[in-house]
């Protein structure tokens, strides 16, 4: 039996998206996501991190490219077949900071690193929010 496994990470600044897409995860992630599919818990929670990094993401990537500018415990949602993480930033991210990269950790510093996106630089001001969700769909979309 094949099980696809179908991504989607949604970044959005003050409810403007502002990147989405399939998103990398790195083989230690894979290996995590395996864990979860045999239902190993320690795989929640997950906690998202935003830095500065403009390093292409490869398969043994395990931190980010840059400065780590806010960490923020994940929410996780499950409907079915998808499982959703959701996480908001904002409150403790120095103004301005040009965001290039978005990634998924096992623990609130340090940790297993999951997966990392970069979406396109944007700049974050102290007064901005912003929104993230990652998406795993096992099976069809």
């Amino acid at each position: 039996m094949k099980l696809d496994l179908h991504t989607d990470v949604c970044v959005r600044k003050n409810g403007v998206l502002v990147h989405r897409g399939p998103n990398f995860i790195v083989k230690a992630g894979r290996e995590r996501l395996a864990a979860l599919v045999k239902q190993d818990s320690s795989l929640v929670p997950l906690y998202m991190a935003i830095g500065d990094g403009s390093a292409i993401t490869t398969d043994l990537t395990a931190t980010l490219a840059g400065t780590e500018h806010e960490r923020v415990l994940s929410t996780l949602t499950r409907d079915s077949n998808l499982l959703t993480w959701s996480a908001a930033f904002g409150a403790a991210i120095a103004s301005p900071v040009t965001c290039r990269e978005v990634a998924i950790f096992d623990a609130a510093a340090a940790g297993l690193l999951l997966s990392r996106i970069r979406p396109a630089d944007f700049v974050i001001t102290a007064t901005d929010v912003i929104d993230i969700t990652w998406d795993l769909r096992f099976g069809d979309p």
